[in-house]
């Protein structure tokens, strides 16, 4: 199984989309639990994936023996829309904003690549 599809690896869900599931609008920026996202059909489940409804966080976060280690870190704000944010532990790569097009593209540069 695609590991972007992993329930087993799964700590939850983050919520991009708007969406109903059983009867109960959920919102962007709510986070669904493993025992929610469990409930849901597993075809119906890769779907919510497929379309960016929900995005899968790991089980563990930071478990990952791939991580850096990030004490001392920049702390930033992830703009999630419906005025919900992430704030994210990191190391900041532009030193100005940039356009979305420019950000994708220095994401998908090999030195920026994760270790």
């Amino acid at each position: 199984m695609e590991p972007r599809y992993d329930l087993a690896m799964a700590g939850g869900a983050y919520v991009r989309r708007r969406f109903v599931i059983g009867g109960k609008e959920v919102q962007i920026g709510d986070v669904l639990s493993v025992e929610t996202l469990a409930s849901i059909p597993r075809l119906n489940r890769r779907a919510l994936v497929n379309t960016g409804r929900i995005e899968l966080f790991p089980r563990s976060p930071g478990a990952s023996t791939s991580q850096p280690e990030l004490a001392g870190a920049e702390m930033h704000l992830v703009h999630l829309g419906g005025g919900k944010y992430h704030v994210v532990r990191g190391v900041r790569v532009t030193d100005a904003p940039v356009s979305r097009e420019e950000a994708e593209e220095i994401a998908t540069r090999p030195e920026n690549a994760a270790q």
